[in-house]
C-alpha cells in the first residue's frame, strides 16, 4: 500500500516549511520514529510526495494583490527541485493527472491519495468538511491556526482516529510571504 501525498499551491517560493510538512506527513503515514498516528489509519509500505504548482496567472494575481513580484512556474519548479533533491520520494509533479498515470502504470499496487495543507489554509476555507474516505486530508499545524482547525474538526464531529483528516504537529511558521519580504530587503 502506497500513500500519495500532494500539496498544490503557489509555492512562491517553496520553503523548508513546505518540505518539512511532507517529511512530517511521511513520518505519520509510515509510523516512523514512534510518531503518533490515527488508530484506524491503515499501514503503508511507502509514501510518495508531490508538489503541484498553481498556474502563473493565479500566482501573478495573488502577488499583485500583495504588491510582490511573482516567480514563473519554471522558476518555482526549479526551487522545488533544489529543495527536494535529498528526498528521493518527494518532488515536483508537472502533470495534472500524474497520480492517475501512476495508478495505471502499477495496477497491482494499492494507492491511497492524501492532500497536504497548512492549518492556515484549512482554517480559512474550512477544509475539514471535505474529508472523506475517498478524499483524505493531512493538515500541519501553524501558530495561530491549529486551534481553529481543531475546533472546526470537533464542531464537524470528525474523529481524527478514522484517518480521513489527519492533524499533524504544529510546525514553525516559515511562510513564503515572510521569505519574499526578507529577500526583497536583501536578507534571507
Amino acid at each position: 500500500r502506497v500513500a500519495l501525498v500532494t500539496m498544490v499551491g503557489s509555492l512562491c517560493p517553496v520553503t523548508l516549511g513546505h518540505v518539512g510538512s511532507f517529511i512530517e506527513a511521511r513520518r505519520i503515514l509510515l509510523g516512523l520514529d514512534g510518531v503518533p498516528r490515527p488508530a484506524r489509519l491503515e499501514q503503508f509500505d511507502a509514501c510518495i510526495g508531490f508538489f503541484r504548482l498553481n498556474s502563473d496567472g493565479h500566482v501573478q494575481m495573488k502577488m499583485k494583490q500583495k504588491g510582490d513580484h511573482p516567480l514563473r512556474a519554471m522558476e518555482r519548479g526549479h526551487c522545488i527541485k533544489l529543495a527536494t533533491r535529498t528526498h528521493d520520494w518527494l518532488g515536483l509533479s508537472v502533470r495534472t493527472r500524474g497520480q492517475e498515470e501512476m495508478v495505471r502504470q502499477w495496477p497491482n499496487l494499492q494507492f491511497v491519495k492524501f492532500s497536504l495543507n497548512g492549518a492556515d489554509d484549512v482554517a480559512r476555507y474550512q477544509k475539514w468538511g471535505q474529508a472523506t474516505r475517498t478524499h483524505r486530508l493531512i493538515t500541519m499545524g501553524r501558530p495561530g491556526n491549529t486551534e481553529k482547525v481543531m475546533a472546526g474538526m470537533k464542531k464537524a464531529k470528525i474523529n481524527p482516529d478514522d484517518g480521513f483528516f489527519i492533524m499533524g504537529p504544529e510546525l514553525p511558521d516559515i511562510s513564503s510571504t515572510r521569505l519574499r519580504g526578507l529577500l526583497q530587503n536583501g536578507r534571507s
